[in-house]
């Protein structure tokens, strides 16, 4: 398969203690459910943000295809997220992820699991909230509310 989506409105029931789990090409994927409801209602509240997220997981050569056709770049990526362009109200946008990436940058930079995937999803995030790091002082800016955002919910 070539993409697993899941759907996900960025507030939760926060009271919600269950894990996901996402089979992925045989590698199971566990989630800690609370702790993306705290990401997501931290956004909200902070952002100000009530729309829906579209979260897609989608193996490295689906990826890469993006990354050539979006980025113009021939190297598959952790992340890429699209703002809504479909004039849709009620969604912000869409957040691809790459489980294979994330989990070779995890093993090979003995990450943390969870708090590297939870930096990489909020990374892409804060690109469908307008931030970037096209400069040094964008760049700066985007660890900052990254690490603040991590550091409130972990």
């Amino acid at each position: 398969m070539l993409m697993k989506k899941i759907v996900c409105k960025n507030i939760f029931n926060f009271n919600k203690f269950f894990k996901l789990y996402i089979n992925y090409n045989d590698c199971f994927l566990v989630l800690d459910y609370f702790l993306l409801n705290k990401l997501f209602l931290f956004l909200n509240i902070f952002f100000n943000i009530n729309k829906y997220t579209n979260i897609i997981l989608v193996n490295s050569n689906f990826m890469l295809s993006l990354t050539k056709r979006y980025i113009n770049k021939n190297k598959s990526t952790n992340v890429l997220s699209f703002k809504n362009i479909m004039h849709n109200n009620n969604l912000l946008g869409e957040i691809y992820l790459c489980p294979y990436i994330i989990l070779l940058e995890i093993f090979y930079y003995k990450y943390n699991f969870f708090n590297y995937f939870l930096y990489i999803l909020l990374h892409g995030f804060l690109h469908l909230l307008n931030f970037n790091h096209s400069n040094i002082l964008e760049h700066i800016k985007m660890k900052f509310f990254t690490y603040f955002i991590l550091n409130s919910i972990i």
